[in-house]
């Protein structure tokens, strides 16, 4: 994927390119928020393998470790042409409503954005109310339901959208995002 590998920081923690050492905290989150996780080898894959792909972890700074877990989220992108697809995103559930997965997700579309994207696609679980507000506040849109899409539960999927990503509009009601989910990160 042709997006720039660049890390972002605040006090508390640090955004950057997920490496392979990093699957195993990975995984055990994968094993905690999903009911079915998906696998070392396509984490390990998607890492080393996928040009379109573009994983990343949200990890407190070494000197705000103190009783934090070593993964905070993490989430991943492919990127395709004009559009990127959210393939992952999850955090840790004791670190929650905190603003991490937010400041991720935003750091993920400016990486998207970066690239030359200029929509945002994603599925969230039906019931999954919490990451649809999320989405909902960033503003992406329900343009359609993938009927059984999970296979473990055969729950309905909501296919969301954040049109026109490449605007200043858009932008702008992001960046405030941006802030408000910084501001709550302590």
């Amino acid at each position: 994927m042709h997006v720039h590998a660049q890390m972002t920081t605040s006090p508390m923690v640090v955004t950057r390119p997920m490496q392979e050492q990093d699957v195993d905290a990975v995984m055990a989150l994968e094993e905690i928020c999903f009911p079915t996780p998906w696998s070392r080898d396509m984490y390990v894959h998607e890492i080393a393998e996928n040009p379109y792909g573009s994983y990343w972890v949200l990890a407190p700074m070494p000197s705000a470790q103190n009783n934090m877990p070593p993964l905070l989220a993490y989430g991943g992108i492919w990127l395709i042409g004009d559009e990127v697809h959210i393939t992952t995103l999850a955090s840790h559930p004791d670190w929650r409503r905190r603003g991490y997965a937010g400041q991720l997700l935003l750091h993920l579309l400016t990486q998207a954005r970066n690239g030359g994207a200029v929509l945002a696609t994603l599925e969230a679980r039906t019931n999954n109310a919490a990451a649809v507000g999320l989405y909902a506040k960033l503003g992406f849109e329900s343009v359609g339901v993938r009927k059984g899409y999970y296979a473990d539960t055969n729950e309905d999927a909501l296919l969301l959208t954040l049109f026109d990503l490449d605007t200043p509009a858009v932008w702008a009601r992001l960046e405030a995002m941006r802030a408000e989910f910084e501001a709550q990160a302590v």
